[in-house]
């Protein structure tokens, strides 16, 4: 019983934190609070497997498919290494290969013990891993919105939080700075600005539906919630974020026949947009739309650049991790950024049409099982993930954690759902 309360204290820890890329500790490079935790859950699982308590009962075929399609992404970036010797590498390129794959091996194996677990817990420990997920999201966002208020009256919280609980010397006044040069400053939550947004796209469909769902003072608390949430994406005024949400939203309520609801919610989203924008002056507006402009002109060179070097070398690319290292090194103009803020044309540039066709498999592959099944999370699960593979084109999301625990954990919960035939559990226990 000890062992599994550890395995479930972990699981729950992850789920709250899956976000927080602030708490991380430098030794070399970036070590997160939630790969810190995951090494302690595949310990655990590992003892508990060799002692024969842990037993690996994958009755379903879905979840074995599943498991089989995480592998063979992991095999491609795996002989992405190809890619490094056929288009010329450094050291440095080898050395980032290396680390990288090292910390995915950590995360596959974290990932198919994972779903062994959620496989075979009661219903009542898995709605309990969604719910600190979803409360993860609300945690970040009062973070987001107490960090915005104190920036606002020049004080930077973040040396007191991050600075207290990690190793980490972060302050946010020089990108204050940067941006009160336009006249606004940009919010974020626990795993910055743009990938907090799309964090919050995973979150507020699974919000809405428990909004809908509950009754009295917790249909109360769950509109609380996503004010909050609905409130920090604003303040992070992410293009990506605050468009994925819209269409995430209108998705699920689509699935879900409300149409009434799904007006209301689209004319009350336009409604927040307007009051945000009554906040900015119009100069502030102009000087914000301007440097967006600059900025997506800037964008589309460097996916002409990564497409002409995807389609010289369309199988096996620059090799995983690798982006970065090779646009200081080739010297090419059009790579100028060291990220490609895509990551559709980052899976094309590091792994090549096999990352590409891997990556597609398992997202149709997903969506097409759960969508089948009867679960209070089928929906709300398919309308963020199909919302956040279409902001995988303008967003660098994919290789993020909290995306792929959310990928993985949901579809694991809501295919067991269906595995077990028993009724539907309401979240009310």
């Amino acid at each position: 019983m000890v062992i599994e309360s550890v395995q479930r204290a972990l699981v729950i820890f992850i789920a709250l934190f899956c976000a927080a890329r602030y708490w991380s500790y430098d030794i070399g490079f970036n070590l997160f609070i939630f790969d810190i935790v995951a090494i302690l859950f595949i310990g655990i699982s590992s003892v508990k497997l060799t002692s024969g308590n842990f037993k690996v009962n994958l009755h379903d075929k879905r979840l074995r498919v599943f498991i089989t399609l995480l592998l063979f992404i992991f095999f491609v970036k795996l002989i992405s290494v190809i890619g490094l010797y056929t288009t010329g590498y450094s050291a440095e390129s080898f050395n980032q290969y290396i680390v990288y794959m090292i910390t995915e091996l950590v995360h596959i194996i974290f990932f198919i013990f994972l779903i062994v677990y959620l496989a075979q817990v009661s219903r009542f420990n898995q709605s309990m891993v969604v719910n600190f997920f979803v409360f993860g999201g609300v945690l970040s966002s009062i973070y987001g919105l107490t960090h915005y208020y104190f920036m606002m009256n020049g004080v930077d919280i973040d040396p007191n939080i991050w600075g207290v609980i990690a190793n980490s010397n972060t302050s946010d006044m020089e990108r204050y700075m940067s941006y009160s040069m336009n006249g606004i400053y940009r919010g974020k939550g626990f795993a910055g600005s743009n990938a907090t947004a799309t964090f919050y796209v995973a979150i507020i469909p699974l919000l809405f539906s428990f909004f809908l769902i509950y009754k009295g003072f917790q249909k109360f608390k769950f509109l609380i919630y996503l004010l909050l949430v609905v409130s920090s994406l604003l303040i992070i005024m992410s293009r990506v974020g605050i468009s994925a949400t819209m269409l995430s939203l209108f998705l699920f309520l689509f699935f879900s026949g409300r149409k009434k609801i799904l007006i209301y919610t689209i004319l009350i989203f336009s409604f927040s947009l307007y009051m945000l924008a009554l906040n900015l002056n119009i100069d502030t507006l102009e000087s914000i739309i301007s440097s967006r402009v600059n900025t997506d002109t800037d964008r589309y060179l460097l996916f002409e650049g990564a497409l002409n070097f995807f389609l010289e070398n369309p199988f096996f690319g620059s090799g995983a991790n690798n982006y970065s290292q090779y646009a200081i090194e080739s010297n090419n103009r059009l790579l100028h950024d060291e990220n490609l803020h895509s990551s559709w044309m980052t899976i094309l540039f590091e792994t090549g049409i096999f990352g590409f066709i891997s990556h597609i498999l398992i997202f149709l592959y997903a969506i097409k099982k759960t969508y089948r099944v009867d679960s209070i999370y089928s929906k709300p699960y398919i309308a963020s993930l199909l919302a956040l593979i279409l902001a995988g084109f303008g967003n660098q999301l994919f290789d993020l954690f909290y995306f792929q625990f959310f990928f993985i954990m949901m579809f694991t919960i809501i295919i067991s759902s269906d595995s077990t035939k028993s009724p539907l559990y309401r979240l009310k226990r």
